[in-house]
């Protein structure tokens, strides 16, 4: 035998199991199981977002913008 000849008869026998267990629970009428999913909205966290994100660039030089402000308050 070959190894596409042992591959075949692999793919073959999985998926006979696979059809098997699908049989089997169909005659037990067994529910598939089902992923609880949640009514309730979560909350927000934070301020909603408005226009697009800001690039790493634009938030370094608003934050040494923010802390040379706060520090020019803290010696006046």
């Amino acid at each position: 035998m070959t190894r596409l000849d042992d591959l075949r008869r692999m793919r073959e026998a999985r998926f006979a199991a696979v059809e098997k267990k699908q049989r089997a629970d169909s005659v037990t009428n067994n529910p598939p199981a089902v992923a609880r999913i949640s009514v309730t909205p979560k909350p927000g966290r934070g301020r909603p977002k408005t226009g697009k994100a800001l690039s790493a660039a634009e938030k370094m030089r608003r934050y040494r913008a923010r802390t040379k402000a706060a520090g020019e308050r803290a010696k006046g």
